[in-house]
């Protein structure tokens, strides 16, 4: 799998819901630019951390959220557009800047915040 996510150039996970969504953050992990949108949580995430999408960075988040049909498809085919027009030395920095994206989400970081929630449902079951 990690073979052939890094042999790509780009992961494109346009979901109308993922709750969290690992697979763009699993492509981005390996190097590879990716897609996602603002009804996953993953891309939410991504938008909280990089709050700039006009700069389009390593992991570019579709706007889905309160969108016509017609808008999102002509939001995508704008990203695939600029991906495919991308030379080799603008695609480079964009592709490690997607694994640094991806790392913000690692579990050494995040694991304090499913702790913090497993500890408050306890609490709360126990009242």
């Amino acid at each position: 799998y990690e073979q052939a996510a890094q042999g790509s150039h780009l992961g494109v996970f346009p979901s109308y819901y993922e709750p969290w969504g690992y697979t763009p953050l699993e492509v981005a992990a390996n190097g590879v630019l990716s897609i996602t949108t603002d009804l996953s949580g993953f891309g939410i995430f991504i938008k909280e951390h990089y709050p700039n999408q006009k700069e389009k960075p390593g992991i570019m988040v579709l706007e889905r959220e309160n969108k016509s049909h017609g808008e999102v498809v002509e939001k995508l085919f704008e990203l695939l557009w600029y991906v495919v027009s991308m030379n080799r030395n603008e695609r480079i920095p964009k592709k490690a800047q997607a694994k640094d994206l991806a790392s913000l989400a690692d579990w050494k970081i995040l694991i304090k915040n499913y702790i913090q929630a497993h500890n408050m449902a306890l609490e709360r079951f126990h009242k």
